[in-house]
């Protein structure tokens, strides 16, 4: 058994849907591999569509194609959690593939792009959930696909780069129904990745650009309607998939050796750096990203059977295996429902392009032990974390593995010379001052029993400190 917490972050590349938008964190656990079932089916063998989770819950797929002729549907279709069964919704007013989905602030959905009859489309519309309809809005001033796209804070929408490796950008005004040009980026790319951060600036990563420059990273800041060139990624990245990470990094995963495992980094804004992480023990290529527990998760993709899922730990700096998909597919779409389960629906065969139906839920039967969200504290003269202290009460089971620090915990951090202790049954069980290096603190302890456990944070000696405690517990395996 596993217990996690799962943010998505949607695959960017030429089946996104609402890249750019910040990820919504769910909590989640499982029971084992036999909680992946199939459900729907979907009404219309689909793929290369896009989805959304809309505000009752439900699932609303939009549009891909539908055949191994690549034949593409203005067919949408929604599923119902509770009934596990899906219907049709309104149909778009333009039948397309590959094209790029964003939730708006306003929880409608926006499509633009994508492809018709072979050639971009420049169409874009919007759906309204609560009428359940779609209106035409103003078309982009080109014809596209593969583009970056991202929401701005002052809810303009970003959609940079694009077909035949664009360097053209623009914002669009879901407001005033408008688009305006602005800043080029300093390199043309298809299938980039759009990865707002939380200054509001937005990363365009990697994709086929125009001089063959794979590891291009660069950033546009909206109050200058410009482009910078930051850091080139490690390795090549031409159909990357990323996310932000708790702690304001970014993850950035891409896998062209289809032979090979996904190659993954990851970038911190503030030094402008990268890191080499290790390789994934399976290819996934036009795989999907998920974070659980604020971990990387690769869900599909690569050629053939298993299918996996992926998570990568990195505190142990190390991917593990969790489970697979019940076929190979290619082009689906992968959604939290409110309940914490993980959807992933249609998609094709890699060789034939046949499209599917089918539909895998990964469900949880429990939640994540009350008292285990983050805990920011402000501290002084604690002597050591035994007195003044910020306390947390939770409960594990007997060979739960609970990790919890100020630091080595993603969203973890420590200012001053933090101190954590850890009691169960009225006793300490474990105390840690700088495993991290010389002020912050991390404790791995596996339960010896079951039963409730506190979490007393404060500073070293009786000095003043602060940080954010955050939590990771992996349960015991039945």
């Amino acid at each position: 058994m596993w217990k996690r917490y799962l943010m998505t972050a949607l695959s960017l590349g030429l089946v996104a849907c609402g890249p750019g938008e910040a990820p919504e964190e769910q909590h989640l656990a499982s029971v084992e591999q036999k909680a992946m079932q199939t459900v729907g089916p979907l009404q219309i063998a689909r793929a290369q569509h896009c989805s959304m989770r809309l505000p009752d819950g439900k699932v609303l797929f939009v549009g891909g194609f539908i055949n191994t002729s690549i034949e593409v549907t203005a067919t949408t279709e929604v599923y119902d959690p509770g009934t596990r069964t899906t219907s049709f919704r309104a149909p778009m007013n333009v039948a397309r593939r590959s094209h790029e989905c964003l939730t708006l602030q306003d929880g409608s959905l926006l499509v633009l792009g994508g492809v018709a009859n072979g050639s971009a489309i420049a169409s874009v519309e919007k759906y309204n959930p609560s009428t359940n309809s779609w209106a035409l809005l103003a078309p982009m001033p080109a014809r596209n696909w593969g583009m970056a796209v991202a929401q701005l804070a002052d809810g303009r929408v970003l959609v940079a780069g694009g077909t035949s490796a664009d360097a053209s950008a623009y914002l669009f005004d879901p407001s005033a129904n408008s688009w305006m040009r602005t800043g080029s980026l300093s390199f043309g790319r298809t299938s980039a990745a759009a990865v707002k951060l939380p200054d509001n600036r937005v990363l365009a990563v990697g994709g086929f650009t125009s001089n063959d420059n794979r590891r291009a990273l660069e950033v546009y800041t909206p109050s200058t309607g410009t482009w910078s060139v930051l850091a080139p990624l490690l390795q090549d990245s031409p159909t990357p998939i990323a996310t932000l990470l708790p702690d304001g990094r970014v993850f950035v995963g891409t896998s062209n050796e289809l032979s090979r495992g996904l190659v993954a980094q990851v970038y911190t804004p503030s030094s402008n750096t990268w890191t080499l992480l290790p390789r994934s023990n399976s290819p996934h290529d036009m795989g999907r990203l998920a974070l659980v527990n604020g971990q990387p998760i690769v869900v599909g993709g690569g050629f053939g059977v298993p299918m996996p899922f992926e998570q990568f730990d990195f505190a142990q700096q190390r991917w593990t295996t969790l489970g697979q998909l019940s076929i190979p597919r290619h082009g689906f779409t992968l959604d939290v429902l409110t309940d914490g389960s993980l959807l992933v629906a249609g998609g094709y065969q890699a060789n034939t392009q046949y499209t599917y139906t089918t539909m895998d839920l990964l469900t949880f039967d429990t939640l994540p032990p009350p008292g285990t969200s983050p805990l920011t504290y402000s501290a002084s003269n604690t002597n050591s974390a035994q007195q003044n202290t910020t306390n947390r009460t939770f409960t594990l089971n007997a060979g739960d593995m609970l990790k919890v620090g100020t630091c080595g915990v993603p969203g973890s951090s420590a200012s001053g010379d933090t101190y954590l202790r850890l009691f169960g049954g009225g006793f300490q069980v474990f105390g840690n001052d700088d495993n991290c290096g010389s002020t912050a603190s991390f404790i791995q302890y596996t339960a010896a029993t079951t039963g409730t456990y506190e979490l007393r944070a404060g500073c070293f000696s009786s000095g003043s400190c602060s940080g954010t405690v955050t939590f990771s517990i992996t349960p015991a395996k039945l």
